[in-house]
């Protein structure tokens, strides 16, 4: 995994001794596995309790600002009104200014497959691709020291229960990907965590995540605070991208009047 290293000074306040109990029913009984820890579980159906630890102000910020984003996604028809240009572009946009490395081909096609697949599974494919950065800089070769492979970093178990046969095809692992964070934001639906609580099961595995009971380690945290920053930066990103459009349109209807 790719993870700056950075040291944050966590302010937490008291602990909230409620708990929230959350049903889901993903589509799949999934083979949970990450690069650290590798368990089969079954999720379906399954009641997800855990007690809540509350966050400092600019952890519960980003939670915010990120949760604000993706209803934002949800509320869209994603059929008819998603703006498949503006999403593209801000993440070829994204990767070109911070993964410089990744060549334009793989750039484009990387993009390209993240926002076709987030539109065919219903996830907003910028926060796809802000997983697929923190995990692997959009390297589709990267390989972890615990064998998870590709752009989404899935281990064997779990790509294989999504019926990829190469992990470093782009298409394959994007969808792979894809469909683990469907499977993870589903299963903590209504939660008013949900999308932190997916991204750390994203590295930990649901079942860790409720065990932990919210005493997360800075690991986890430096993880789930990289991949909230990098979503609400790609989310910034098309914003601007589509107020150039709407200013581009003006000015044709303008034209066109005169």
């Amino acid at each position: 995994m790719f993870i700056a290293r950075t040291n944050f000074k966590r302010v937490w306040a008291v602990c909230v001794c409620v708990v929230v109990g959350v049903y889901a029913t993903p589509s799949h009984s999934l083979t949970y596995s990450n690069k650290h820890h590798v368990r089969t579980q079954s999720v379906k159906t399954a009641k997800i309790e855990t007690p809540l630890r509350t966050l400092n102000n600019s952890e519960l910020d980003l939670n915010e600002k990120a949760f604000t984003h993706y209803q934002t996604y949800l509320q869209s028809d994603f059929l008819e009104d998603v703006n498949d240009s503006s999403a593209y572009e801000a993440i070829r946009e994204y990767i070109t200014q911070h993964h410089n490395d990744i060549r334009d081909k793989d750039a484009e096609e990387i993009s390209k497959e993240i926002v076709e697949q987030g539109r065919l599974y219903q996830i907003d494919p910028k926060f796809a691709a802000a997983v697929i950065s923190a995990e692997s800089g959009f390297n589709k070769e990267a390989i972890s020291k615990s064998g998870a492979k590709g752009l989404g970093q899935l281990m064997d178990s779990t790509y294989a229960d999504f019926g990829i046969q190469n992990p470093y095809n782009i298409q394959e692992n994007v969808r792979g990907t894809v469909l683990y964070l469907k499977d993870l934001i589903s299963l903590w639906n209504g939660h008013s965590l949900q999308l932190s609580l997916a991204i750390t099961s994203y590295l930990r595995g649901p079942v860790l995540v409720k065990k932990a009971e919210g005493k997360f380690s800075d690991h986890t945290l430096q993880y789930l605070g990289l991949i909230l920053k990098k979503y609400n930066t790609l989310c910034a990103i098309e914003s601007k991208i589509q107020k150039k459009h709407t200013n581009e349109s003006d000015k044709d209807a303008v034209t066109s009047l005169n």
